[in-house]
């Protein structure tokens, strides 16, 4: 039953997918019999697919939550108007300088989120969507009273001036182009460091991400998109007040997302078109009712139905569609797919031809901390921890719960900022740089409780950690250019080389992250580090979750790393029989402090040891 259920949703919205679309081609038949009134309305409806294309790649794949892209929009109204009026400037050109401007503006938006996320996030734009019109105001546009500042509407040879089939055929042509650019962003390097910034910032900045410059490139392509949507409102309105921008236009943005499905291309144009065209249909079916009602002798007024519309379209698809439009046609295509083969769960490294992990790692890295320490308060979590792990071993981090392991793993991934002490490796000193920058440097790491991008397929996580190995730009992506589709070829057989290493089936590529078993997640994250070409590894509990001949594999898999890759190891694990078989050398830590250093024999035998840890 539910099974059906579920299908029928899938169905009914592919459905409504194509009637929502229809009109756009429709629209392209010569003498197919629209008036002007429906140009306009179509018209109204490609320029909100923009706004909100701009509005989904931020908060539908970036996951930065924003309430002021009517502030936006409003700034790519009045920058098109005053450039073009006051300035005699093209439309075309003052169009190009609008969303340039606005996306300058997106940057200046970007700043809040660079401290801010979710609700604090949207409570920061809604500041900027609310003083925004009052700023026009302040600034003096020459509005020309209440009717808002004016502007020719732009036309083609042979089409009256108020013709809007003229404007649908100059702005459907230019809006698919945007999508089309989007769609190559999205699939690009670019895109997804977007999305990982979505799933988790820590697990980004482990990839060789910098959040700094996805938050900006995400804030800037947002409202450039958006700015070049408000001018484009203004050619279709011929004028623009500052009072059409307020926070409920806002809100009405974020509701087409939600109702077309965040993050998906489709889903901007399914929502804006949805909330655009269908409160026009409830119009004149209200009036005709109306009229129905009155001819019976009922007196019944029907006030703003839209809003009723609105409200309980937005329950339905909380309830019934919650990934929206087109994530419930997604999952009809996936219904469509023949199932996948089997997933194995065993780890045996099989692929080792064919892994690319970049250039061999040469055995000179050295990792070093000096009198490391870091305090919470009052709590001392580390206290002048000195260690070294020497290039070419596995060196294990072992203590009981609460002796600082993670905090010091946290120090060496740049998460956690020490007190005192030094970090260097390779002789360079860590303390300055950005978790991005580990990964550039060789350090690739694992965390305790598994942070893959769970919502991204398990090929998009093997993506993402060849992050810092990809050096197509950002036009690169854009554009969609030679060198950019060459890489991805090779990174996706890197990824696929990597899931054979690992011994997991290629049917494993496409499918979620989040449909994992706990041993499959923690190979994939291997996986997604050793990808990124790295000299050092921090391993945080490899083996936790294993069992019996998991075990011995993950040691087989940790010397094959370090025997025929030439990686260096550093690992935190509670496992003694994993750590005595496979480590060259152990310190033990006990409330933030080393009590003992030496072989895996040595330390067996310690006093100390025994005494804190080994019972």
């Amino acid at each position: 039953m539910l099974k059906a259920l579920s299908s029928g949703r899938a169905w009914f919205s592919f459905g409504l997918v194509l009637a929502l679309t229809a009109p756009f081609w429709l629209a392209l038949v010569p003498g197919f019999g629209f008036n002007n009134y429906t140009y306009s309305v179509l018209n109204l409806a490609l320029v909100y697919s923009l706004v909100a294309l701009g509005l989904n790649l931020l908060t539908g794949y970036a996951g930065q939550i924003s309430l002021g892209h009517s502030g936006l929009m409003a700034i790519g109204a009045y920058a098109t108007a005053s450039l073009t009026t006051q300035f005699s400037l093209p439309v075309g050109l003052s169009l190009v300088v609008a969303a340039l401007v606005t996306g300058l503006v997106g940057i200046g938006l970007a700043l809040p989120a660079l401290r801010l996320s979710g609700p604090y996030l949207a409570v920061a734009t809604i500041g900027f969507a609310v003083a925004v019109p009052q700023l026009l105001r302040l600034v003096n546009f020459r509005t020309e009273g209440v009717e808002g500042l004016k502007l020719a509407k732009p036309n083609l040879p042979g089409f009256g001036p108020d013709d809007d089939l003229a404007r649908y055929y100059l702005f459907l042509p230019g809006i698919a182009l945007a999508y089309l650019l989007a769609a190559n962003l999205v699939k690009s390097k670019i895109g997804r460091a977007w999305q990982g910034l979505r799933e988790s910032e820590i697990a980004a900045q482990a990839t060789g991400i910098s959040l700094v410059r996805a938050k900006i490139e995400v804030f800037a392509v947002s409202g450039v998109l958006t700015g070049l949507a408000g001018g484009l409102y203004i050619c279709q309105i011929g004028r623009v007040n500052a009072d059409e921008f307020n926070l409920l236009l806002s809100i009405y943005f974020l509701a087409m997302i939600a109702v077309g499905g965040l993050g998906r291309l489709a889903g901007a144009a399914a929502g804006a078109i949805l909330l655009t065209i269908l409160p026009e249909l409830v119009n004149r079916l209200s009036s005709l009712a109306q009229d129905l009602l009155n001819g019976a002798g009922v007196a019944l007024q029907l006030k703003n139905p839209q809003y009723i519309l609105y409200g309980l379209l937005l329950m339905l698809v909380v309830l019934f569609l919650p990934e929206g439009l087109a994530g419930a046609f997604t999952r009809l295509t996936e219904r469509l797919r023949p199932a996948p083969e089997a997933v194995l769960s065993s780890v045996q490294p099989s692929g080792l031809a064919s892994l690319d992990l970049g250039s061999t790692p040469a055995l000179t890295g050295q990792l070093e901390l000096k009198d490391l320490t870091v305090r919470f308060g009052g709590l001392v979590a580390v206290s002048e921890v000195s260690l070294s792990v020497p290039p070419g071993q596995i060196v294990g981090l072992i203590g009981p719960n609460g002796a600082g392991k993670t905090t010091l793993f946290n120090c060496l991934s740049r998460l956690e900022e020490p007190e005192q002490g030094l970090i260097t490796w390779e002789g360079r000193s860590l303390l300055a740089l950005p978790p991005s920058a580990l990964a550039r440097l060789g350090l690739a790491r694992l965390f305790q409780n598994g942070e893959l991008f769970k919502k991204l397929s398990v090929r998009e996580n093997l993506l993402l950690g060849q992050h810092c190995r990809l050096r197509q730009s950002f036009l690169d992506g854009l554009l969609g250019t030679r060198r950019q589709r060459a890489e991805e070829e090779q990174a996706n057989l890197r990824a696929e080389a990597m899931l054979t290493f690992l011994a997991l089936p290629l049917s494993l590529a496409d499918l979620p992250a989040h449909g994992l078993a706990f041993g499959q997640a923690r190979l994939v994250e291997l996986g997604r580090a050793l990808l990124s070409g790295p000299r050092l590894l921090l391993l945080d509990e490899p083996a936790a979750g294993t069992h019996g001949r998991e075990k011995a594999e993950l040691v087989t898999l940790l010397r094959t790393l370090r025997d025929r890759l030439g990686l260096t190891i550093l690992l935190v694990e509670h496992d003694m029989a994993v750590v005595m078989e496979v480590c060259d050398r152990l310190y033990v830590m006990d409330f933030g402090r080393l009590i003992a250093t030496g072989t895996p024999d040595e330390i067996r035998r310690d006093p100390l040891v025994i005494e804190a840890y080994l019972g």
